[in-house]
């Protein structure tokens, strides 16, 4: 019983990290140099426009695309947006770029231009 106590602790501590940016439930596009950026306007359908998630409670048997726990969101590089205090809780966490709107059309015509036409799946609804 005091494992448990000391568990939901420190899950309530991991939480409080939390900013509520919303960034980790938008879509990541992957660049043909390997890294990832967020996309600005596509996010998991769940997630409300205060950036809070609409199924919260059983978001990971609801959504199953962009919906991770926080220990599968650290093994995994890109998920997290750059900035997440979450990142710092694995050194090297390789961040997904945030930019603007107008940033993210020049990275994709970029990448287009280069080839990289899976940037085109980024837009589908999810």
């Amino acid at each position: 019983m005091k494992k448990e106590a000391i568990a939901q602790k420190l899950a309530r501590e991991a939480e409080m990290l939390c900013r509520r940016c919303g960034l980790c439930c938008h879509v990541k596009v992957g660049l043909s140099d390997g890294r990832y950026v967020v996309h600005p306007l596509v996010t998991c359908k769940y997630l409300n426009p205060d950036n809070t998630c609409s199924v919260y409670e059983s978001r990971f048997t609801v959504c199953d695309r962009l919906c991770f726990t926080r220990e599968e969101m650290l093994k995994k590089d890109y998920i997290l947006p750059e900035g997440c205090p979450y990142t710092k809780l694995r050194e090297g966490y390789k961040s997904a770029l945030v930019v603007s709107l107008e940033e993210f059309e020049e990275l994709m015509l970029k990448e287009i231009e280069a080839g990289n036409y899976n940037v085109f799946l980024a837009n589908r609804a999810f």
